[in-house]
């Protein structure tokens, strides 16, 4: 449960420090703490030239975009979805 509030508020945190441009903070926090990376903050990590916080992320191997749920958890919608698709023959029997 701390988890699914912590990351969204560690997110909130880093997307104003990279808007102030407070690289430090921002490069400890990508390291220390898992936080959704999307494609704008490191657009404008980019723009900015903010390049040791885009080192810290491919140094820490946060290089990439998370999802809003964790690697290891499995999302409820998800798994229904998964499983309606995975035999489509038994939707067809049913009817």
């Amino acid at each position: 449960m701390k988890r699914r509030v912590g990351m969204p508020f560690l997110t909130n945190v880093l997307r104003v420090a990279l808007n102030f441009k407070e690289e430090m903070i921002a490069s400890v926090l990508i390291a220390e703490y898992k936080i959704s990376l999307d494609e704008q903050m490191v657009i404008r990590a980019l723009k900015t030239n903010q390049m040791n916080f885009l080192y810290c992320c491919y140094a820490f191997n946060k290089n990439f975009t998370r999802q809003n749920s964790y690697a290891g958890e499995a999302n409820e919608s998800t798994e229904t979805e998964l499983s309606e698709e995975e035999d489509p023959r038994q939707i067809a029997k049913l009817d």
